[in-house]
């Protein structure tokens, strides 16, 4: 009854003109969408283990997605924005679109790529290099999927000098537990993390990673970047190691910062010019990676942090950009509301 109620409410905002307005009003402006995965309907089938697809995008959700910004925005690559910016660009009435990938999963290329070019639209790629052409585990899909997975029904961890309890006998109870454990090691310096990590995998030995499902967790080979590439994709860097920058020390981002642009430059023989952030919160960078960023010519850099780009203003907050993060809970009418800025997401 509640997702009928919300979803009869974003129809009203669309067939009232309200969102139309908001798009009008926005015409001036860049919404930028982030997504992670796109899979086939048919191949999300695991219902208990939902919780591990809320990023992820049905392939039939996103050409749906991707036919109606066609309609209703100006698709816009990176290489354009500075055209947006500079005021070379004919004036419209309507808002531009950009839509970026976090991460670098394999099903991006298989099931995204293939909409992207059937439509027309460039896609923005941000990709953790390390990971690349393999099935090794981000730290914070690791931390959810070994709690969502144990039968254990309780998880106790010392982190910085505190012991916490985390019940994990439940399905809610281990989201809960997920989402507490991420959001208290993302504040936490990088060989804390390390640790944790390791004392959860002596507690969870029942998990078995050989067991993590391709079709969501498998990363890019080169290869397919380079052909994505080829017809026109562009790719970032997403750091060579999903660490987020706040995790690091100064020597430590200038590092993975710049190696991540190498090898990406390396590969695809394209200029890395873009990054994003993982996790991407407010208090996840600072002013120190933004001059880091500066430095080593990277040209944008963007956050999770939900909003909208006006275009007189991206200058100003070009390694600070704003996004809307799509999820897998998202229906059509509700997307729709949440791009146009009538729905707070």
């Amino acid at each position: 009854m509640k997702a009928w109620l919300k979803n009869n409410l974003a129809n009203l905002l669309e067939y009232s003109g309200l969102n139309a307005l908001k798009r009008w009003l926005r015409q001036n402006s860049v919404v930028v969408l982030t997504y992670h995965g796109v899979i086939p309907r048919d191949l999300i089938k695991n219902e208990e283990h939902l919780f591990e697809y809320r990023n992820v995008v049905t392939q039939e959700d996103f050409e749906k997605q991707i036919q109606f910004v066609r309609r209703h925005y100006i698709p816009l690559s990176l290489n354009e924005l500075q055209e947006v910016i500079g005021g070379r660009r004919q004036k419209v009435c309507r808002p531009y679109i950009l839509i970026t990938f976090d991460d670098g999963f394999e099903n991006n290329y298989k099931y995204a790529f293939p909409v992207l070019k059937k439509y027309g639209v460039v896609g923005h790629f941000f990709l953790t290099t390390d990971f690349m052409g393999s099935q090794k585990m981000l730290w914070t899909e690791e931390v959810n999927y070994r709690i969502m997975h144990t039968q254990k029904k309780r998880i106790e961890l010392v982190i910085g000098g505190h012991r916490y309890e985390f019940p994990t006998g439940t399905v809610a109870q281990k989201e809960h537990a997920s989402i507490r454990l991420r959001r208290i090691l993302k504040l936490q310096r990088r060989p804390v993390i390390v640790e944790v990590l390791r004392e959860l995998r002596e507690q969870t030995p029942d998990v078995v990673l050989e067991a993590l499902t391709p079709e969501r967790y498998r990363f890019m080979s080169w290869d397919q970047i380079r052909e994505m590439s080829r017809s026109g994709m562009i790719f970032g860097s997403h750091t060579t190691h999903h660490f987020l920058l706040n995790n690091l020390t100064a020597e430590e981002v200038a590092h993975t910062l710049a190696e991540s642009k190498r090898v990406i430059e390396q590969e695809t023989r394209e200029t890395c010019n873009y990054f994003s952030y993982p996790n991407g919160e407010k208090e996840n960078f600072s002013e120190r990676d933004t001059r880091i960023l500066m430095r080593l010519g990277y040209r944008f850099a963007f956050t999770q942090i939900p909003g909208f780009n006006e275009a007189d203003f991206i200058p100003l907050r070009r390694y600070a950009l704003y996004r809307i993060n799509i999820s897998h809970f998202m229906s059509l009418p509700i997307f729709k509301s949440i791009i146009a800025g009538t729905w707070i997401h």
